[in-house]
């Protein structure tokens, strides 16, 4: 109920599943004190399965709140812009962290949690989304500020077909 009575949670980007993702991390976000911002509208195409951007946008969203969740509060953001032209679909994700995030010798990120055994595996499950749409996947590391940029072309039927 205190949920329903906190204003402006109403995210409509045009598809069920997404609206789902993007509203549930946005209630985390306003009670850990994170400013959200979020430009995404759901192509409407209907070229990329909403499943795939569900596995996608949880995981990254879900990243960007544990790193915010670590630092002093004027610091605390992420911003979420989504584009759709010419049958590309981008999403990048921005976000301030404090912790060190540690790779491995491959320079893949480990999770931070102890047990390994049911997390680290978002940007995994990232990039296996991402491959199903012949996508890429370009993560940006530096001075503190984390960014995800997903870019994916035609749909899953193309690509998979």
């Amino acid at each position: 109920d205190q949920d329903l009575r906190i204003p402006d949670l109403a995210v409509r980007t045009g598809n069920a599943v997404t609206d789902v993702v993007l509203n549930e991390k946005r209630r985390q976000a306003l009670r850990a004190g994170i400013s959200l911002e979020a430009d995404f509208h759901y192509p409407a195409s209907g070229r990329y399965e909403a499943y795939d951007l569900g596995i996608i946008l949880h995981n990254l969203l879900e990243n960007a709140l544990e790193a915010c969740r670590d630092i002093s509060d004027e610091k605390r953001c992420i911003y979420l812009d989504v584009s759709y032209v010419k049958d590309v679909f981008q999403l990048n994700i921005r976000n301030n962290y404090q912790k060190k995030r540690k790779k491995d010798n491959a320079g893949n990120y480990l999770t931070t949690k102890n047990n390994t055994i049911y997390h680290g595996l978002g940007l995994s499950s990232i990039h296996h989304a991402v491959a199903n749409y012949q996508g890429q996947v370009e993560i940006i590391d530096s001075n503190n500020k984390f960014q995800v940029i997903v870019i994916m072309y035609g749909s899953y039927a193309e690509n998979t077909g």
